[in-house]
């Protein structure tokens, strides 16, 4: 708990996510936009970019549960994040290469 990045014991969710994410939410994303970059057309090294930040989205999820711990409640919070409309909204993500995803991040290429 003492670590500079320690963020409360969020990252076995956070990761638990993003691999419901990876699986449930990608293809689908990917397909949508044709597997092309939204910003570019490039069809290769596709990134699925979430337009309203995914650590945004779980901050005010935790936020608006604060009876629940992110360690001993992970499975009732994962369950929670998995049917929140927000997270799950294909609106809220884009297909960018990994050039034009970095660009968006302000990464220097």
């Amino acid at each position: 708990e003492q670590h500079w990045n320690w963020k409360g014991g969020v990252t076995s969710l956070a990761k638990r996510l993003r691999e419901f994410f990876g699986i449930h939410q990608v293809l689908r994303v990917l397909e949508r936009d044709h597997y092309s970059c939204q910003k570019c057309g490039c069809k290769s090294n596709l990134h699925v970019h979430h337009i309203k930040q995914f650590s945004i989205i779980l901050k005010r999820i935790l936020e608006e549960n604060p009876n629940l711990d992110p360690i001993k409640n992970i499975n009732e919070l994962y369950n929670i994040a998995i049917n929140d409309s927000e997270f799950c909204n294909l609106d809220n993500l884009i297909t960018y290469c990994k050039d034009c995803h970095w660009e968006v991040h302000g990464y220097n290429l």
